[in-house]
């Protein structure tokens, strides 16, 4: 499946993404043949402000017709194990406008990743 890395501000009260994409990466496939854990690197340079809640995440919406059938496993702990922040997700077959106009779903848990934020 091609996926992309996105960032966008987001606004906690009403669960959606803010404004246009901070970063947005080129399409990347991504396919392996076993069910092991694989790690996806990228490398966003994104102005960060005080205070300001992010949404990083990745997705393949823009991609969704070039997809076929994806199954996708993600490493996850218990929501707040490691501070702030949980994992929201949308089911939206593909539009990705929805991002900013509809509200995502909150998981309860927070998924396997590392960010590292600099001022």
């Amino acid at each position: 499946m091609a996926v992309r890395a996105e960032v966008y501000r987001w606004d906690g009260s009403a669960k959606k993404a803010v404004g246009s994409a901070l970063y947005e990466s080129a399409p990347r496939t991504i396919s392996f043949s076993d069910s092991a854990f694989h790690s996806a690197s990228f490398s966003p340079t994104v102005p960060v402000t005080s205070m300001q809640t992010y949404l990083l995440f990745l997705s393949f919406d823009k991609d969704y017709r070039s997809c076929s059938a994806a199954s996708l496993k993600w490493g996850a702990v218990g929501d707040n194990t490691d501070g702030p922040g949980t994992f929201v997700y949308q089911n939206n077959g593909g539009n990705a406008s929805r991002w900013t106009t509809a509200s995502w779903k909150i998981y309860g848990l927070d998924l396997a990743f590392i960010a590292s934020v600099s001022p």
